[in-house]
């Protein structure tokens, strides 16, 4: 179960790191801040139906998220469901929505001020200068592992889609031969005997 959260959080960071590279810091705050809206109604409501449901068409929807692949793929790691012209939340749980909420948080705490103004962050005094940069680096070499792998699966999932289509387009290619087979009657089920052929 451990490992299953786990894996479910290391996919949402890893679209969120999507997402970072295919936008500028605004659209990526703007983007986070959307995401962090939709989880933190749902958390809040959690009964109301206007809360499970994102139209596509939105405008803010459409050109704030869905326009990036790291925010779509995000929502639907978070558990998010197409259907038609909307993205619906089924699951029930408070859980997930908790597990998102905090990813997104965490993101946020990592982007730049906004005008100027610090952040408020916790500082670790006892860090030295030396670690806080090894934990830089360490979070640097995470974070191009997670691209890399993130870049394998979508690769290995084009790959397979292709294979699918391929496999498609050559079953309905292929002439219909008549069966050899001849019906054996065996009471209430029917068998069939090989002729060869």
């Amino acid at each position: 179960m451990a490992d299953a959260v786990s894996e479910d959080i290391d996919s949402l960071k890893t679209c969120l790191l999507l997402l970072e590279d295919e936008s500028e810091k605004d659209e990526l705050r703007s983007a986070l801040d959307i995401l962090f809206k939709v989880h933190q109604n749902l958390l809040k409501n959690p009964g109301e139906e206007k809360y499970r449901q994102l139209r596509k068409e939105n405008k803010a929807i459409k050109e704030k998220l869905l326009k990036f692949d790291g925010a779509k793929e995000f929502l639907l790691a978070a558990g998010w469901t197409e259907v038609d012209e909307l993205l619906m939340y089924v699951d029930e749980s408070n859980v997930q929505v908790d597990r998102v909420l905090q990813v997104i948080e965490e993101k946020l705490h990592t982007l730049p001020p906004v005008n100027n103004i610090k952040p408020v962050v916790e500082t670790h005094s006892s860090w030295s200068a030396d670690e806080l940069r090894r934990k830089e680096q360490l979070i640097e070499e995470d974070k191009k592992r997670r691209m890399e792998e993130y870049k394998r699966v979508k690769k290995e999932k084009a790959a397979i889609k292709q294979q699918i289509q391929a496999d498609r387009k050559d079953s309905n290619s292929r002439e219909v031969k008549e069966s050899h087979a001849t019906n054996l009657n065996c009471g209430t089920f029917k068998k069939f005997e090989n002729k060869g052929g």
